[in-house]
């Protein structure tokens, strides 16, 4: 079951590298959703992502978020509004500096690259 949680939060942290290799500084996040509720996958995700991890104060953060960009769509609010209209967070997990968890992401990242291929759609079955 860990090594299954730690590949979703391995995938997770390639898409971030990729976001933070554009030259994006990314030091902290937001949460929200059921899984946001766990201490233990918050604590897996803060030190997989090497980031501090902030849980949305909102039980209905995906609704609220639609009916914001529904309100910016229809021209109600705009971008400005955003800073007041969105939930507050309370912080929940930093990252532990964890080395094995670490080497671990390495080796994810070799062994993706490895197989990558099978998944690009341009090898026959």
């Amino acid at each position: 079951m860990r090594a299954a949680f730690e590949g979703v939060a391995f995938s997770l942290r390639a898409g971030l590298d990729a976001i933070r290799k554009s030259g994006a500084t990314v030091t902290t996040l937001k949460l929200a959703g059921g899984g946001s509720v766990d201490a233990r996958w918050r604590q897996l995700l803060a030190d997989a992502l090497d980031a501090e991890l902030h849980a949305v104060d909102c039980p209905n953060a995906a609704p609220r978020g639609a009916a914001i960009l529904g309100g910016i769509a229809s021209g109600h609010w705009h971008a400005h509004d955003l800073a007041a209209l969105a939930p507050g967070a309370t912080p929940v997990a930093s990252p532990r500096g964890d080395r094995a968890l670490a080497d671990r992401y390495e080796r994810f990242l070799d062994l993706y690259g490895r197989v990558e291929t099978w998944f690009d759609g341009s090898t026959a079955a």
